[in-house]
């Protein structure tokens, strides 16, 4: 592969990174304010398909 297409396949690894941090960090908050169980089990399951290693089960 090329220096452009290396540094362009990092630069995207680095945009998907940061994207799914983001949407981790939305879904803790979301997790920490639901008002029931049953919301937090829904929003822990969609924060492990996102990022397996973010919860401990």
């Amino acid at each position: 592969m090329s220096l452009a297409g290396r540094k362009r396949r990092r630069r995207t690894e680095i945009v998907q990174r940061m994207k799914r941090r983001a949407k981790v960090a939305k879904l803790k908050n979301k997790i920490a304010a639901a008002p029931t169980e049953g919301d937090k089990v829904i929003l822990l399951r969609k924060l492990r398909r996102v990022a397996p290693g973010a919860v401990s089960r």
